[in-house]
């Protein structure tokens, strides 16, 4: 969530060195006058949770069920809590990718597109979720359908390939907020 893209790109394998399943790669490979170094392999612990055919092995699904659709149902339900909790997710995570890209000399921190997706202005919303709901429909629905313009953009980006940082599940977050958000606020009207 806090790197960009070059975290992202195939690695070479001098890159991969370190990384153990590359160094397995490269030992298996190995020849001493034309024989295999490794004559035989086999497995001292692999753990139960572990299934080299998933390809979705990672904690998103788990992101979603427990924190994503109760947001959804909580957007759906009471749109002003939600808006508030959703400005204050993206002013914190917003302000992280930025003093991560300004305070670190590390280029894995810059360039991060998740700042297009949970922008720091998102500030607007928490400060509308307290205001007037005539007021506050017509400021959230300007800002909402323009922030769905800029994540839709960066999700056209990353199709195409122009942006290589792995953005999908912050990407789905964001946008399927935004839409709830604006729907619920267009249904109060």
């Amino acid at each position: 969530m806090a790197g960009n893209g070059q975290g992202d790109v195939a690695s070479t394998a001098w890159h991969t060195i370190f990384i153990p399943e590359a160094v397995d790669t490269i030992v298996d490979g190995a020849q001493n006058d034309g024989h295999p170094l490794v004559a035989e392999r086999y497995s001292e612990y692999t753990s139960i949770s572990i299934d080299p055919n998933t390809e979705w092995d990672w904690p998103w699904t788990k992101v979603y069920l427990l924190f994503g659709l109760p947001w959804l149902l909580l957007a759906w339900l009471r749109p002003r809590g939600a808006m508030a909790l959703h400005g204050l997710m993206g002013l914190a995570a917003g302000s992280c990718y930025i003093l991560f890209w300004v305070l670190s000399d590390y280029d894995f921190y810059h360039r991060n597109w998740n700042l297009a997706l949970f922008p720091p202005t998102h500030l607007l919303l928490v400060w509308a979720s307290f205001k007037g709901s005539q007021w506050r429909a017509s400021l959230t629905r300007g800002y909402l359908v323009a922030h769905a313009a800029v994540v839709l953009l960066v999700g056209l980006l990353h199709a195409t390939g122009v942006i290589a940082q792995a953005i999908g599940p912050m990407w789905v977050l964001a946008m399927t907020m935004t839409a709830v958000l604006w729907v619920r606020g267009a249904m109060e009207r």
